[in-house]
């Protein structure tokens, strides 16, 4: 059995292959046209996974897309709806992407691979990050936990692994989400959105975290270890082109970068790792997979082990939107067929 898996049209696209559950290849669209962070149909690298398996599109059993268009659809027209007029420009770009592209994914697959649309499948965003995390761990039981900027409404989500199988416990949803929160500092200082984050992440380690005052009135910890965003201080669920509002920038004005980005270190750190002893509470489950944009913290991962009860932790190489190909792939196989 042949699976194919794709991701695309945000970020970081790319496209994998499996047989009978096996990875035969995965790779990004950027290796070939040489745009960094390429986001378009992963054309190209789909064409060299069917080269390396020795196949081609008619051989495929599968075909697996990531996300979940249509919810993403519906988040983008309730935030638009609820939040108009502030959110004209917001609902337009959105609506614009959506209806020359992103609703119409099962068809450009199909016209792309030439074949029947009735083998397209689609996998939620981040049971596709709990997929890629798991099912390449070495773990036959974990917990599990992603984080990013969205998925389709769902923002971050945890669960328990076992049986080969992933059941999922709770998700925390859009606006509220660690990983726009530090894309919006991203975009405060000064650099381009999923690419600047590690350079925010590196000037942590220059500076001193004087400014935790200041986070505690943009982000509250709930009970239940989810934040609430104070939403007075962002923009970006009413903006295309702005992630935060004038008052961030008249809060955070004028401080010093290098302080400032090691108390958003400090935040995010104090956030993820109250998650964890959560999870943990929880599942009582000693092994931890974790994936997501936010994984790519390594500061974070580097302190998980110490700061939590996980005694085993593991987190793919390709935790982003690119390991999506690979992980709704491994979902269909390992938790819808098998």
């Amino acid at each position: 059995m042949y699976i194919l898996g794709i991701s695309c049209f945000y970020h970081h696209s790319a496209a994998a292959i499996l047989e009978d559950g096996e990875i035969l290849v995965f790779c990004e669209e950027e290796r070939f046209s040489k745009i960094k962070n390429d986001a378009s149909f992963p054309q190209k690298a789909i064409e060299f996974c069917l080269k390396e398996a020795g196949i081609n599109s008619n051989k495929l059993d599968y075909i697996v897309f990531y996300e979940k268009p249509f919810l993403k659809f519906e988040r983008s027209l309730m935030i638009s709806l609820k939040y108009f007029p502030f959110s004209l420009s917001f609902f337009v770009s959105s609506m614009r992407n959506f209806l020359t592209e992103k609703l119409w994914i099962k068809s450009i697959i199909a016209g792309r691979l030439n074949l029947n649309s009735e083998k397209i499948l689609f996998v939620p965003h981040h049971l596709s990050h709990a997929a890629t995390s798991f099912y390449s761990s070495p773990f036959k039981r974990a917990a599990y936990l992603t984080l990013d900027g969205v998925g389709e409404w769902t923002t971050g989500s945890w669960g328990r692994c076992f049986d080969n199988k992933i059941y999922p416990v709770a998700e925390m949803r859009y606006p509220n989400s660690v990983g726009l929160l530090y894309s919006t500092f991203t975009s405060f200082l000064g650099f381009k959105i999923n690419e600047g984050e590690g350079k925010i992440m590196a000037m942590a380690n220059k500076g001193k975290a004087k400014y935790m005052d200041k986070m505690t009135k943009i982000v509250k910890l709930n009970k239940d270890s989810s934040i609430k965003l104070n939403l007075d201080y962002f923009s970006f669920h009413k903006s295309s082109k702005h992630m935060y509002s004038k008052k961030f920038a008249k809060e955070f004005q004028d401080l010093d970068e290098f302080d400032l980005a090691s108390s958003l270190q400090k935040c995010i750190e104090e956030i993820i790792f109250t998650m964890l002893q959560f999870i943990y509470t929880k599942t009582k489950m000693e092994n931890l997979v974790y994936s997501g944009g936010v994984a790519l913290n390594s500061i974070v991962n580097a302190k998980i082990t110490k700061r939590t009860p996980f005694k085993r932790v593991y987190i793919p190489k390709n935790c982003g939107d690119n390991g999506g190909a690979l992980g709704c792939a491994l979902y269909v196989y390992h938790h819808v067929l098998s």
